[in-house]
């Protein structure tokens, strides 16, 4: 689960995977009551992580979304991987999802993305570096993905 706040208009934007994958979005407005959250939108299925991001040069802000799509999961859930995905919220529609992980790569964990993306996005993962006997962690790379400001 993941929660950004957009101060200029004094909305929370939630996101969450369920316990079998499924990737929410929705939002609330003052004064945050029940009533005054947004019906959840399901944004994609096969999910395992999600961190969300603001771009303040837009009003309303425009919402990031880095989600991991799951390409393998083991008996354990919690032995789940794949690969990285972004989406983008202008505050009426969500973009198709683009890849941000290194293509061709599934062992990818443990994203995270700077709080105001106005000036460019900067994904900070783990990616695994290789398989080792069954059972145990691949070796771990931190990698870096960037674009230029976001349109």
């Amino acid at each position: 689960m993941c929660a950004v706040f957009d101060r200029t208009s004094k909305v929370i934007h939630l996101a969450h995977v369920t316990s079998i994958g499924r990737l929410f979005y929705r939002s609330a407005r003052p004064p945050y009551g029940a009533k005054d959250w947004s019906e959840p939108v399901q944004l994609q299925a096969k999910t395992f992580t999600v961190v969300l991001s603001l771009d303040t040069s837009h009003t309303p802000a425009h919402v990031y979304a880095v989600f991991g799509r799951t390409r393998y999961q083991g008996r354990d859930r919690r032995n789940t991987y794949g690969e990285l995905q972004l989406q983008r919220f202008d505050g009426k529609a969500w973009t198709k999802p683009v890849l941000v992980s290194e293509p061709d790569t599934k062992d990818n964990w443990y994203p995270n993305m700077n709080a105001d993306v106005r000036h460019g996005i900067g994904i900070l993962y783990l990616k695994g570096s290789g398989r080792t006997r069954p059972g145990n962690k691949p070796p771990l790379d931190i990698m870096f993905a960037t674009t230029g400001r976001p349109r």
